[in-house]
């Protein structure tokens, strides 16, 4: 609601300003520093206004020729005595006539957000960082759609961003806005003074104004359709949940060892792009490594990140010893025969010992072996996971059931998203039944407003239109739905 302004008495005259702009900007309309403008009340024969439109039918005899006269993409006022009740952008000229003793023409204008720049235009977001509040990335938006900070009147918005970061992307300015102020409670709007303000959603707050019965004019009749009797919302969890999968295989390895080294070394990954991350990992023998005529080495596996392990082999000593053995005899040759000193055969102790050794270094060189392995444990990650609350209306018939699903990223936590499922199905379901009501003129009533009458009756506003036309009495005629 607004407090520039005071409502109208009902013995009050409306006296209707429109002052067309063909200079000045936006901005210096809403900072009341636009210079330039040109009178079209006198010319003013018919027409109304709402709260995102007006439509003025102009009659004149000369005095709009040349650069008086309206065009497209020029801004208008139109203020109600002395205040500001609508800004926009004139989108077209219809029903132009120039003929004998008639000129006249219809000049339409629109708010800044019915226009393509605001609902068609699709637009990517900076990246914000975790704990960014919702309205500065709001209020980064309007700047990038060419607003002032006068021309800016959002709410504080006391959620914040709940992930490591965010980024919205392929979507219009307005679809922006609207993401960003629904964890709020809060829709965009443009107000009567050409600003970008937030409207509430909650429908059982309490009224904003209740009126007299002196000033309701009328009332009009319903309309309605189906109301919907759930709603879900589906929000990504801020804080991250171990998702584990079923125990597998996650690497393998082929290893030889033997005499020619005494540790062999392998590290396996669970990924080509060693990312995955696993628990309870363990060794898989496929094939051993000892599996020939020796053993000749110690298995081992140790994991040693979260995304890997290391498989190593260990030679025993024994093997190398002896191939160093032999190699140290052979080349001293330090053991001779000996022969008795009374006849009898020679005792080829040399050739026996050398023998001896050559057999031990054939059999370590016939035991290298090649290990077949495998890792195996549960791969798991640590994700955002993807919930799902809904709120639903337990009184409503089966037959009339219908459901409706919103998805955001920006949920704080799960009471978060229950407040915004039962505040969005409140609110949804009430529309589906909407009246109007016909009251004398208050320029403070805004969409969004809750008007309350003396019966208890309660009206959310979301449009109104007033007719312009001269000697039109000063009434305003409120849309909306029970509150």
């Amino acid at each position: 609601m607004r407090i520039d302004c005071s409502a109208l008495s009902a013995d009050t005259l409306r006296s209707v300003t429109v002052t067309l702009y063909k200079s000045a900007t936006l901005a210096e309309i809403v900072s009341g520093t636009a210079g330039g403008g040109f009178d079209l009340s006198p010319f003013v024969s018919g027409g109304s206004q709402t709260a995102q439109e007006a439509s003025l039918r102009l009659s004149w005899h000369s005095e709009l020729y040349g650069a008086n006269q309206p065009a497209s993409g020029d801004l208008l006022k139109i203020a109600q005595n002395g205040v500001s009740i609508f800004v926009g952008i004139v989108e077209g000229i219809n029903d132009y006539r120039l003929q004998s003793g008639e000129r006249s023409m219809t000049i339409t204008a629109r708010s800044r957000d019915a226009f393509p720049f605001w609902r068609s235009v699709r637009r990517v977001t900076d990246i914000y960082p975790m704990a960014t509040r919702l309205e500065i990335i709001a209020r980064d938006i309007a700047d990038e759609c060419g607003l002032t900070e006068a021309e800016i009147d959002l709410p504080a918005i006391l959620y914040a961003v709940p992930h490591s970061n965010v980024q919205i992307a392929d979507l219009s300015a307005w679809d922006m806005l609207e993401s960003l102020l629904l964890p709020a409670g809060l829709s965009p709007f443009i107000d009567a003074r050409g600003r970008l303000k937030a409207r509430s959603r909650d429908v059982t707050r309490a009224a904003d104004q209740t009126i007299t019965e002196d000033r309701i004019v009328s009332v009009t009749g319903s309309r309605s359709r189906p109301p919907i009797s759930s709603l879900k919302v589906k929000w990504l969890d801020p804080l991250l949940t171990e998702v584990a999968q079923q125990d597998q295989a996650l690497a393998n390895a082929n290893i030889t060892a033997g005499f020619f080294q005494l540790r062999q070394r392998q590290d396996v990954y669970w990924s080509d792009d060693r990312t995955q991350r696993a628990k309870n990992t363990r060794l898989v023998v496929k094939q051993s490594a000892n599996s020939g005529i020796l053993p000749v080495c110690d298995e081992d596996y140790d994991q040693t990140a979260h995304t890997g392990g290391r498989i190593t082999l260990t030679t025993s000593a024994f093997v190398p010893g002896l191939i160093g053995a032999f190699l140290g005899l052979k080349i001293a040759w330090a053991i001779p025969d000996i022969a008795p000193p009374f006849g009898g055969p020679t005792a080829t102790l040399g050739k026996q010992i050398a023998a001896g050794l050559e057999f031990g270094v054939l059999l370590t060189m016939a035991s290298i072996g090649t290990g077949v392995y495998e890792v195996w444990g549960t791969p798991y990650d640590f994700v955002h996971a993807r919930h799902t609350t809904e709120a639903y209306d337990p009184a409503a018939p089966e037959w009339l059931e219908a459901a409706e699903i919103i998805e955001t990223d920006l949920v704080q936590n799960d009471a978060h998203a229950q407040a915004i499922a039962a505040r969005e199905l409140i609110y949804r379901a009430r529309s589906a039944r909407s009246y109007g009501m016909t009251i004398v003129d208050d320029p403070r009533i805004e969409p969004g407003d809750i008007i309350a009458t003396p019966d208890g009756a309660r009206l959310y506003v979301t449009g109104y239109r007033r007719n312009l036309s001269p000697g039109a009495p000063a009434v305003l005629e409120l849309e909306g739905f029970a509150a």
